[in-house]
């Protein structure tokens, strides 16, 4: 019963619209659905975000059930159910505001000139050098690292990434996504800082390279004997030996046959 509502609803839907428009098909059936299938039929915007474009250009949906429109988030904004160029536009709970005019803050608009929105209040400027961290405002020629903290851009970098940051002194350190390291003793591979001197990954786990020995993602520990890696195999090369093509561990007393050489 539940399907055939669905079904019906859903291609009474297609048909309204099509007399409209072209509906992109994967981008908006499938919150429709969704809506459908909640109950919320009536007012559903199915992109909470769209103050934040999306880098990767995907096509995003926009509207109330009844004339829902596919849109670009990189170039256009929904707001309230209704799509508009972004073109330096925001959405305040609701309403669609220019950047450079207004300031939203705590879902309030309000004009710009000489405000500031810091820490979920309003506040009076009378100048431009101010900067609002941590909920606070403070001197513009400070940085703010991860929207929480205060640090020198002259004698300190910030690295952030994905909500977490860290803070450290500018010489010889480098960032490695959220975290900082010294060029000198260390390295960065993926996300994760390394020894210079006796570290690296296998896989994304981390180890010692005098204590483990990697063979195509699989970690074993250092053997006593000369060792080699035939794919994800450890071998003794005093007494065995690989078979490239099959990938197989042979004796040295052994030949590896056609295209297992």
């Amino acid at each position: 019963m539940l399907f055939d509502f669905i079904k019906t609803s859903f291609l009474h839907y297609v048909e309204e619209n099509m007399k409209m428009k072209t509906i992109t098909m994967g981008a908006c059936c499938l919150p429709f659905l969704q809506c459908l299938l909640l109950g919320a039929t009536n007012g559903c915007v199915f992109n909470d975000h769209s103050n934040e474009a999306n880098p990767d250009g995907r096509k995003l949906c926009c509207g109330p059930s009844g004339s829902v429109e596919s849109y670009f988030p990189r170039t256009q904004i929904c707001c309230n159910g209704t799509v508009h160029d972004r073109k330096g536009r925001m959405c305040c709970n609701g309403e669609i505001y220019d950047q450079t005019q207004k300031i939203c803050c705590e879902d309030t608009l309000h004009e710009k000139e000489n405000r500031v929105c810091c820490g979920s209040k309003l506040h009076r400027v009378t100048t431009n050098q101010v900067k609002c961290c941590g909920g606070e405002l403070h001197n513009n020629s400070q940085g703010c690292c991860g929207g929480q903290s205060l640090y020198n851009k002259s004698s300190q970098i910030c690295c952030e990434f994905s909500g977490s940051f860290t803070i450290a002194a500018k010489e010889n350190n480098f960032c490695c996504y959220d975290k900082a390291f010294d060029v000198r003793s260390q390295y960065c591979v993926n996300d994760q800082v390394l020894s210079l001197n006796n570290e690296n990954l296998c896989g994304t786990e981390k180890y010692n390279i005098s204590e483990k020995k990697c063979c195509d993602q699989t970690l074993y520990d250092m053997p006593q004997y000369l060792a080699d890696c035939c794919e994800s195999q450890l071998y003794d090369v005093n007494i065995s030996k690989c078979c490239r093509g099959t990938k197989t561990v042979i004796a040295n007393n052994r030949e590896c046959c056609g295209e297992g050489k």
